[in-house]
């Protein structure tokens, strides 16, 4: 009964989203495992690098995600820095030392006393968290500023002022510098008084999914579809511009794999408003099976995020998936037995009332 009652609370397309996120941010990792030394010209690696220019709006789509969830309703200070802030902040110093111990034991330093003084001990203070954790730091303080910016929030013309802004000074910017474009020194000159970290590209993230929900029914029609096409054409200009930019100096180029860039906010909100579409115009929302299933993926979608580095690490680490097959057979193939494997791990752990907390 209580379970019946959690999933009629649910958005289900928050847990789509969270599952489309979850595997986005996956392939992240995935697809570089056939980026490493790799030599632009070849459809291969353009399949590989299309992948991995994607998957970054998972990034995207997980604060966007956030900020529809979190400024739906009133937190108080004392939720938001105690079940929120503190929470994050100490899933982020368990699980850094989690990796440490990983990476010890992983490594064959099991036995040396040197390497548990080294990064479990010595580490807590000078070592950062493993690569993918920097998420949860990020998120912690997104939500500290809940209390402060619940208000303004709430009405449209606000979020757009803050939105228009960051949008030109956080993104369109920092992109424009990024590639060199005629005119790019005098813009960026001109803006170097509001350095993208003023407006906080994730902050803007977070901002742009509560306004995305909350107000949807303006995105209807017209402007849902221009923004569709924009986002799939933001992606396919950025996999030319880095193609064409990779093939000219002999190796791949990064520039646009990350999350802030115009590019990548573009096709990010394509996303976010097509499966927020989804859920108005589809009736799923009365097929319990469907529902309990994608509750139950995305309730493990944390853990998986948390998980798949060190199941990642022991699928490849003897043998390079690189080496084993190309990326158009090989990146679905990893992916699929990655998410498999994590999502067995994170359901596993959700049942342990002591562990649950952990990846949830």
């Amino acid at each position: 009964m209580d379970t019946e009652k959690k999933s009629k609370n649910r958005i289900w397309q928050f847990d789509l989203l969270r599952i489309a996120a979850c595997l986005l941010v996956l392939l992240v990792h995935v697809s570089a495992q056939w980026l490493n030394g790799a030599v632009p010209g070849s459809r291969a690696v353009l399949f590989a690098q299309a992948c991995n220019i994607l998957a970054f709006s998972g990034v995207s789509l997980f604060a966007m995600l956030s900020g529809a969830l979190a400024l739906r309703r009133e937190m108080t200070v004392k939720e938001a820095v105690v079940k929120k802030f503190l929470h994050f902040v100490l899933l982020y110093e368990i699980w850094r030392e989690f990796y440490f111990v990983f990476h010890v034991v992983s490594t064959g330093q099991a036995k040396d006393p040197a390497a548990w003084k080294t990064y479990v001990l010595d580490g807590f203070f000078k070592i950062q968290g493993h690569y993918h954790l920097w998420f949860l730091p990020m998120i912690a303080v997104l939500f500290l500023l809940v209390p402060l910016i619940r208000e303004g929030a709430e009405k449209l013309p606000v979020c757009l002022m803050y939105l228009t802004a960051a949008v030109i000074l956080g993104f369109a910017v920092p992109t424009f510098t990024e590639l060199h474009l005629p005119g790019s020194e005098q813009i960026g000159s001109l803006a170097e008084p509001f350095p993208a970290a003023y407006f906080s590209g994730y902050l803007g993230y977070f901002l742009l999914g509560h306004v995305m929900y909350r107000w949807r029914e303006r995105l209807k029609g017209i402007p849902m579809a221009l923004l569709h096409t924009g986002g799939l054409v933001a992606f396919l200009l950025a996999c030319m511009i880095a193609t064409q930019r990779g093939t000219a100096a002999g190796e791949v180029y990064y520039g646009l794999d990350s999350p802030l860039n115009l590019f990548n906010l573009v096709t990010s909100a394509a996303i976010f408003s097509a499966i927020v579409g989804i859920g108005d115009a589809s009736p799923v929302g009365t097929q319990r099976r469907r529902l309990r299933l994608l509750a139950a993926l995305a309730d493990a979608s944390f853990g998986v995020y948390l998980l798949h580095p060190a199941v990642l690490y022991l699928l490849t680490d003897k043998h390079p998936a690189a080496s084993v097959t190309g990326p158009g057979l090989g990146i679905p193939c990893l992916l699929f037995i990655l998410y498999g494997i994590s999502l067995l791990v994170s359901s596993i752990l959700l049942k342990v009332p002591l562990l649950r907390r952990l990846v949830s």
